[in-house]
């Protein structure tokens, strides 16, 4: 996951800089979208709130990309 995105879209920040990284592959994007939603489900959240869970869950993923990225940077540094 560290060196994938979830859109392949290139940062905006470094977009002169650097290439956009890969995107994480649809069928595994789709599998942990699932899961997701399925623990969602066991957990008896309404439909409504899935709903709204529903649309935030590339923003989740983005943040754990992220997450890992950022872990990964203060462990090189040690």
């Amino acid at each position: 996951m560290k060196d994938r995105s979830v859109g392949g879209n290139a940062c905006n920040r470094f977009k002169d800089q650097r290439q956009a990284r890969a995107p994480l592959s649809p069928h595994k994007l789709r599998a942990v979208k699932d899961c997701f939603m399925d623990r969602l489900t066991r957990l008896n959240v309404s439909q409504e709130e899935r709903n709204l869970e529903n649309s935030k869950f590339k923003k989740y993923i983005a943040e754990k990309i992220q997450d890992i990225n950022r872990l990964l940077r203060r462990q090189a540094k040690e």
